[in-house]
This record gives C-alpha cells, sequence and structure tokens, in this order.
C-alpha cells in the first residue's frame, strides 16, 4: 500500500500530517488535526487532495505534490466529490448558520467518506498532461528533452524548441537554459531578452525542418474582448460544432463535451470556461466555527479541462478565451479545415 504524507500549514505552529494511503483505486485519507481526528472534513485535507503547494509546509515533497496532482486531478472521481459536496456544504452553511449540528453531521460524512476509503478513477489524460507516469516520475519523452535541456545548460549552449504555451503557443524560440528543476525550466529568451519559466510538458525540441512559425517579441496584444461568454462566444459556436463538440453555452459559462456512439451528448464536460463575480472563502476558526467570507475575485474567468490537473483562472475574458480555444483545438474530436482553423 502507497502513503502519501501532506503537510498542512497551521500558522507558526507544527503543521498538521494529512496521510493518503492508496491501495489500488481506493484512497483513505486521514488528518491529525481536531476535526480530522473526528473523522470530520477539514480545510488541511482539502489542501492535500487539492495538492495545494501556497498551504502546504515546506516539509512536503515536491513528488508528493506531483502525486496528488496526478490522482486528485480536476477530472478524478475523488477531486468531482469532494468539489461538489464542500459546495454544497458552504451553501447550506450559508443559508443555516446556526444549525451547528447539522453542519457538523455534514461534516462528519463527508470527512467519513474519505477516512473510510473511496473509489477514485485517474483521467490518464491528466497524468499526460503534466508530463508524468503512474508513478510519479517524468515520462520517457520529457525526460530525454530534460537530458538534453541539462546536457545544453551546463555547456551554456543556446537551444531551439517549440513551445506549446505561452503568448504565441506553438512558436520557435532559442533560449539559453539557466535551471532545470522537476518540470519547471528557467530560461534566457534571446527574442525578448528576458528571463522566463517554462513549463517542461509544453517543449518540444526543434528540429532542422520544423515548420512552426518563430516566436515575435513585436506581436501586436490581442484585441480585449468584452460582453459575456454568450455574447463572445455565439459567434464560434458553430466552428466549435464542426470540431465534433456538443456545445452549451449560457451568460456565464460554456462547456463542451463528447458524443457516444449513440450520437447522445457525454454529461461530463471535456472543458468548460465559466464566470464568477463573487468567491467565497471558507474557514474554520480557532473554536472550530464555520465562517465564510464573501470577496469579488480578481480572477473571474475559471476554466477546465480534461487535458489539466488543475483549473486555470483569468482576471480578462479576452486571455480565458484564447486558453479555451486553445484546449476545445487541441482536444476536438473532429479535425478542423484549413478555413474553419482561420475563424478560431
Amino acid at each position: 500500500m502507497e502513503t502519501i504524507v501532506y503537510f498542512s500549514r497551521n500558522n507558526k505552529k507544527s503543521p498538521f500530517e494529512v496521510s493518503i494511503k492508496l491501495n489500488g483505486e481506493i484512497a483513505y485519507i486521514d488528518c491529525n488535526c481536531e476535526l480530522g481526528l473526528e473523522r470530520k472534513i477539514c480545510r488541511h485535507k482539502i489542501n492535500a487532495i487539492r495538492a495545494d503547494r501556497q498551504k502546504s509546509h515546506s516539509s512536503t515533497s515536491d513528488h508528493a505534490i506531483a502525486r496528488l496532482k496526478i490522482l486528485f486531478g480536476t477530472t478524478s472521481t475523488l477531486r468531482q466529490h469532494l468539489e461538489e459536496q464542500w459546495q454544497q456544504l458552504r451553501e447550506f452553511a450559508s443559508a443555516n448558520p446556526n444549525d451547528e449540528a447539522a453542519i457538523s453531521q455534514k461534516r462528519k460524512a463527508l470527512g467519513e467518506a474519505f477516512s473510510n476509503g473511496f473509489s477514485n478513477e485517474t483521467s490518464f489524460i491528466d497524468r499526460e498532461a503534466h508530463g508524468f507516469n503512474e508513478s510519479g516520475e517524468i515520462k520517457n519523452m520529457s525526460q530525454s528533452i530534460r537530458d538534453t535541456l541539462v546536457e545544453a545548460c551546463d555547456n551554456g549552449e543556446v537551444i531551439r524548441i517549440v513551445y506549446h504555451g505561452g503568448s504565441q503557443p506553438g512558436t520557435v524560440r532559442d533560449i539559453s537554459i539557466i535551471t532545470v528543476c522537476g518540470l519547471d525550466v528557467r530560461a534566457r529568451d534571446l527574442a525578448v531578452g528576458t528571463t522566463k519559466n517554462f513549463n517542461l510538458a509544453k517543449i518540444e525540441l526543434a528540429d532542422p525542418s520544423t515548420t512552426a512559425p518563430q516566436y515575435n517579441p513585436n506581436h501586436p496584444p490581442d484585441v480585449e474582448l468584452t460582453g459575456t461568454i454568450r455574447e463572445v462566444f455565439d459567434e464560434m459556436a458553430g466552428v466549435l460544432k464542426s470540431l465534433g463538440w456538443h456545445v452549451e453555452i449560457s451568460d456565464d459559462a460554456i462547456s463542451l463535451c463528447r458524443y457516444f456512439k449513440n450520437g447522445r451528448p457525454r454529461k461530463a464536460s471535456d472543458i468548460k470556461l465559466c464566470y464568477s463575480e463573487y468567491v467565497t472563502d471558507a474557514f474554520v476558526d480557532a473554536d472550530g466555527i464555520f465562517n465564510e467570507e464573501k470577496r469579488r475575485s480578481a480572477r473571474p474567468y475559471r476554466l477546465t479541462s480534461r487535458s489539466d490537473a488543475s483549473a486555470k483562472t483569468f482576471k480578462k475574458i479576452s486571455s480565458a478565451v484564447s486558453g479555451f480555444l486553445l484546449q476545445a483545438h487541441a482536444q476536438a474530436p473532429a479535425k478542423l479545415t484549413s478555413t474553419q482553423n482561420g475563424i478560431l
């Protein structure tokens, strides 16, 4: 049985320990905080399931974070159950702040679901997108690229890559490697003369015959979009459907999903972009009382995708739309024609 330990920050006190024990697809999750000892859901378990590095103690290893991201990505059944039930619990607590007994019971029901063992199905796509295999190790292809980058760093060589991320994904860049740590590559981008961070999983070594366009440091900024999600995407719906997607659009959300062989759309979204003007922060105070604080979101656009274990958030709708269309194209069930490709 594999055991992963996540240490959750506890202000200046000793961190709380969340243990995740894996027996095949069954995950047993416990925490040694007060709520955890009562087998209730706690913020430390949530931090661990979300693989939240920012809220972890420094004693949490990078390998543990990598494994948790693989196991409990946004498309895993355990993560989906947590987010759905936690949202319902917060809504119930907000509507019934004085019903502490019912809130406590719901906390325990959700906590016990993980303590007693929860059957977790992990999406293969999540693991692939993060460049790791099932053991949390860098995959062979990424490892080969990593070795090449490390060698270039040691020798002070300039190396050409095709980077499938950033402001101009799919373009060729000439970079000088500074450090390579896990999936984080820090390098000087020679086209602009600045140091940037690159994701190893999005790097492709450029061979002499590559037809990818060169990165353009003078590329004009995208025109800022305005309007609701429905207003922005209404004209694009036809093209998205031609990619093989089932499309659902509302004022605050757009989702894409595949079809079953019988022609019926699947219920689970492959890609979803939604807008939430406000965000609610939930926490438990020193007395164990459940509290919530509502504030205006600084990054109200949230993008989830089967190819990413973690959701992405955006401040502007233009950036959110670009990220959404990139995923829609990359995961398309059907292929675009050159004319359609120009539209997107």
